[in-house]
């Protein structure tokens, strides 16, 4: 019986590892198993039930954008791995627990989008694995994608409308982040 024990023990961390170690892919409509899409609800419960492994935080945040809720998933150790933004467009929307989706951010190499590029690869990786990328300048960045996958870069702490499509080609930076499922506002 106690070997039993021993055994049942060790076969449920190795499989409580194994999933907490599997890569999270972010697409068109999902990251991990997660469902997503404009407009649905989302909560604190709903999350930490896609993501069980990970640290799950909710906290309102201001920006250069509207107030919103933050949901935040994160390593134990407080690596940020996934945002998802709920901005508040009216005076009771702080005070809800279930709001609507906006926006989702991935800010860990540890997630990849569904064509294999993750934060911290250059842009060149972007454009290698990617046709027909749009190119654009946000407010103090720049950024580069189509459909609902978009990568944030910075060219040489130059601000966004400074920076042409070439020179950020030549740059070659690093992505920042990918957003979803539009260049990140903040």
């Amino acid at each position: 019986m106690r070997n039993f024990l021993f055994l049942l023990t060790f076969l449920i961390s190795f499989s409580a590892l194994s999933a907490k170690d599997k890569t999270i892919i972010l697409t068109n409509t999902s990251i991990g198993d997660m469902p997503i899409e404009v407009g649905i609800n989302i909560s604190l419960y709903k999350i930490r039930n896609h993501f069980p492994f990970y640290r799950v935080t909710q906290e309102i945040r201001e920006g250069n954008s509207p107030d919103y809720h933050l949901f935040e998933v994160a390593t134990y150790e407080g690596e940020p791995l996934i945002s998802f933004i709920s901005y508040i467009t009216e005076p009771n929307g702080y005070e809800k627990g279930i709001v609507k989706l906006d926006e989702v951010i991935v800010h860990s190499s540890r997630i990849q989008d569904q064509f294999g590029v993750t934060p911290n690869m250059p842009i060149s990786n972007a454009i290698d694995k990617r046709k027909g990328l749009k190119f654009g300048a946000g407010h103090t960045d720049n950024y580069l994608g189509n459909d609902k996958i978009w990568y944030m870069f910075s060219v040489n702490q130059t601000h966004g409308e400074q920076v042409t499509k070439p020179k950020a080609i030549i740059s070659n930076s690093k992505i920042e982040v990918i957003s979803w499922p539009h260049p990140w506002r903040y």
